[in-house]
């Protein structure tokens, strides 16, 4: 949610933090990223009615992705391919897939609960799903769209 991101950042990178499950490691197949805005705050269950039209933009493809070594509690990165502008107002939408993981292996990450659905979770392919209360731990590494100043040059500013 806009409230809950605060300020424009241009997203270069997702980073992700392991849980204490699941396996050290994972290969996914056709892992994509998408990202764009939406105007709900609990998801509906097509996952493209979601989007604001236009704004479906992918940001990460892979035919293999795979991630090992992942200690339990560590963050790892996720790179963008393409970096993602959000403008600070209206939600963004996070839209991650793969057709599957050929090991049946899945690294799990924490989550927290938003009590209401605010992700959704379907099988492989699926264009539609089922809204849940779970939502990923993550942290979107980029640059805030703020301008650099010393705390001596705020000063000054105040000060006129």
């Amino acid at each position: 949610m806009d409230s809950e991101i605060g300020t424009a950042i241009t997203i270069n990178d997702l980073l992700w933090k392991r849980a204490p499950m699941g396996m050290d490691h994972s290969s996914y197949t056709d892992f994509k990223i998408y990202m764009g805005y939406t105007t709900r705050d609990i998801l509906e269950p097509e996952f493209d009615s979601n989007y604001v039209p236009g704004s479906k933009t992918l940001v990460f493809s892979r035919s293999t992705y795979t991630l090992s070594g992942l200690a339990s509690g560590a963050w790892f990165t996720t790179a963008l391919d393409t970096p993602f502008f959000y403008n600070g107002s209206g939600n963004l939408l996070i839209d991650i897939e793969w057709t599957s993981s050929p090991d049946g292996l899945s690294v799990y990450v924490f989550n927290w609960n938003t009590d209401v659905g605010r992700s959704m979770f379907s099988s492989p392919a699926g264009s539609t799903g089922d809204p849940e209360n779970f939502v990923p731990h993550m942290i979107l590494g980029g640059t805030n769209d703020l301008e650099s100043e010393t705390f001596a040059r705020i000063k000054t500013m105040f000060a006129k």
